[in-house]
């Protein structure tokens, strides 16, 4: 059965209906199923998707139907006093309802998940089209002047007559070289649907269109505690509360379970939350592939060791190791394409990813959580200039610090050019072809963006981390959890938390007299999370066994090389791809498993994605 998609247009009289004739015709009669599979009206039909996940309201003239998840339910169904008596059977469509008609426009504000929600108001003749904050979740649309088509999925636009996916060239080189994409946010990778920002909202009406922006993380504001001790406090209530929010909508929780503080807070508190209830949590940690030589330099490349002392520490933890022995690094690089549709950054992660989440969703687990974007927000280092000075020079040594010191002075204005004249061209750990760099002037962008500049501030590293209106970084969890049947979340991406964690001094993040770093998610999981993992300073890197890996599934690797040699020509260095490939067969060394993830995989992702559209005939 084709998968069906929470999707709609709204057009004017100069739009071909004739598009439209087919999709309305399968109709269920009223007895088959209590909700509708689509709503019509004479400028706009709104096709409801998978009744499992997307829910639908009609009452008073509105037509609403949310994709997703609204996590603070509770709290919601009380400030809007909906009756308690209620409270088993309103679906989050209905909860919408009561929050628009209490705040109008605003009410994305107040909805916090991994939810978009689509609103007709029959009355205005008006549609409005909401996203979460920062969620997992994802909404295509595609704007003409005579309709505004939108979809949970790009292929489903293309019933209504949007163009085609065509390759953006400046995002796959941003690929290819490790380049954080962050311009042009709309879309990634093909320029033939937008994507809807986290944190804005569409309103049209026929024939008008217009994009709001109704949170930015960028307007949070230093906060001024009394203690240490108070901002330690207030980030473990914090998390208490986003998390047992979330854990409270299922009875089949799961959790991304590795060797670090983030997945490591994140199921510790969900294993405390359902302790209390009697219940327990399934936790997946991905293991290398037993006797596989590993390449981890300056990092641990096993982290089962760690999620072991959580696990017992718990007590009401299910463990699952996940070795997945026999899936092919290049082949889930296939099947995360097909999933997702675009390239993701850590194309060399992909096998152990998959394979987690394939394991939840057949163990029945219906929400699993991660900690993927605790880096620049619950687990923060601290920028090494915001600790005192005699901390600043232990860590550089004092020839090097005032060379930071002094290039953190020059402005981008006189740093940019000097830049550009003493750095050379080299894209040697990248699958990149040295021409096309060239021809986009990749090196001269590259020096430009604001995003890299060399005197950031601490605050503007942490938001180049995020990315909080990047509309891509929750597609892939959405779209991997729509294929599986699960909702994916990450409570460390819920708003609440991120401004809590901007608005702490970025001094806090290190304490001067123990020497940690992260010092404040260390305090909040006091009690928590076993020291083993609290006071860790090590970090994990996962897929170190990669090339014991692809050297399992060699025929896979040249496979894919024979597939993308003619059609991804010209983006890729395929000579250099192919010489990395040789070194893998034979070396062991820390450097070739650089190249394997930077130089093979990641071209290999760049390529097939190539390929895929090109036999798309584009």
């Amino acid at each position: 059965m084709k998968k069906k998609y929470l999707s709609g247009i709204l057009f004017t009289e100069h739009y071909n209906t004739g598009r439209l004739s087919g999709m309305v015709s399968d109709r269920p009669s009223s007895d088959d199923r209590q909700q509708p599979d689509f709503f019509r009206d004479p400028n706009l039909l709104l096709c409801f998707g998978n009744h499992e996940t997307d829910q639908v309201f009609i009452k008073d003239d509105l037509v609403i139907a949310v994709d997703g998840i609204i996590y603070n339910r509770k709290e919601l169904i009380e400030r809007l006093n909906l009756k308690p008596s209620s409270n088993a059977t309103v679906n989050d469509a209905e909860i919408v309802h009561h929050a628009y008609k209490y705040w109008g426009s605003d009410f994305c504000k107040f909805l916090f998940g991994d939810w978009c929600a689509v609103l007709w108001d029959r009355n205005l003749r008006s549609l409005t089209i909401g996203r979460d904050h920062f969620g997992n979740s994802v909404l295509y649309y595609h704007q003409t002047d005579t309709f505004l088509a939108f979809s949970t999925s790009r292929e489903s636009l293309y019933q209504f007559g949007t163009p085609r996916s065509k390759i953006d060239e400046m995002t796959i080189a941003q690929h290819l070289v490790s380049w954080p994409i962050t311009s042009p946010p709309e879309f990634l990778y093909d320029r033939s649907a937008n994507r809807l920002k986290p944190g804005h909202y569409l309103s049209a009406k026929p024939g008008y269109f217009n994009l709001h922006q109704y949170w930015s993380l960028k307007d949070t504001r230093v906060q001024n505690s009394k203690s240490r001790n108070d901002y330690a406090e207030g980030l473990r209530d914090i998390l208490i509360k986003v998390i047992s929010e979330r854990a409270s909508v299922t009875d089949a929780l799961g959790s991304m379970l590795s060797g670090g503080l983030d997945s490591g807070s994140v199921t510790a508190l969900s294993a405390r939350y359902l302790r209390d209830q009697g219940k327990s949590i399934d936790a997946y940690t991905s293991v290398p592939i037993p006797d596989a030589t590993l390449f981890a330099e300056g990092r641990f490349g096993n982290e089962l060791e760690y999620a072991l002392a959580l696990v017992r520490d718990a007590g009401n933890i299910s463990h699952h190791q996940i070795v997945c022995p026999g899936y092919s690094p290049v082949q889930a690089v296939r099947d995360c394409l097909n999933i997702t549709g675009d390239p993701v950054h850590g194309s060399s992660n992909i096998f152990w990813v998959l394979d987690i989440f394939r394991a939840a969703a057949a163990n029945g687990n219906k929400l699993v959580f991660t900690g993927q974007m605790g880096n620049a927000g619950i687990s923060w280092t601290g920028d090494v200039f915001s600790r005192p000075l005699t901390n600043q020079i232990n860590e550089f040594g004092l020839a090097t610090w005032a060379k930071k010191r002094i290039k953190q002075a020059i402005p981008s204005t006189i740093a940019n050019p000097l830049r550009h004249l003493c750095t050379q061209q080299n894209w040697s750990h990248s699958a990149i072809l040295p021409k096309f760099a060239e021809r986009l002037n990749m090196h001269v962008e590259r020096i430009n963006d604001p995003n890299l500049r060399h005197n950031r501030s601490a605050l503007d590293t942490r938001f180049a981390i995020l990315k909080p209106t990047n509309p891509g970084l929750g597609s892939f969890h959405h779209a991997l959890g729509r294929f599986l049947g699960i909702t994916i979340s990450d409570p460390t991406t819920d708003s609440r938390v991120l401004e809590y964690c901007l608005s702490v001094p970025d001094h806090i993040f290190f304490d001067p007299q123990t020497g940690y770093d992260r010092w404040l998610i260390r305090e909040a999981m006091k009690g928590i999370l076993p020291d083993q993992i609290r006071l860790n300073k090590m970090r994990g890197r996962q897929a170190s066994d990669l090339l014991t890996r692809l050297r399992l599934h060699q025929e896979d690797v040249e496979a894919a090389l024979t597939e993308i040699q003619d059609v991804a020509a010209p983006y890729l260095n395929l000579p250099h791809m192919r010489n990395v490939w040789q070194r893998i067969k034979t070396e062991d060394n820390q450097n070739v498993s650089d190249l394997a993830t930077t130089v093979l995989m990641r071209g290999i992702m760049a390529g097939l994605y190539i390929r895929r559209l090109t036999e798309r005939g584009n």
